[in-house]
């Protein structure tokens, strides 16, 4: 996460191996006091996990104000 002073944190680190067409969730995280999140990045799949590669995968997101 990405906030608009560009500092950044880790919210999530973690190997996944979700069957297909599982569904993952996470949070709802807390707001961090002061500061507004302006990016999210994700990581999908990786050079070391070739069964991670050639999928479709879909990201979303909700957030409030």
């Amino acid at each position: 996460m990405t906030f608009t002073d560009g500092s950044n944190l880790q919210v999530i680190n973690q190997t996944m191996d979700p069957p297909i067409g599982t569904v993952r969730m996470f949070g709802p995280f807390s707001a961090i006091p002061l500061k507004a999140a302006s990016q999210m990045t994700f990581k999908v799949g990786a050079s070391n996990d070739a069964g991670a590669l050639g999928f479709s995968y879909r990201l979303s997101m909700q957030g409030c104000r």
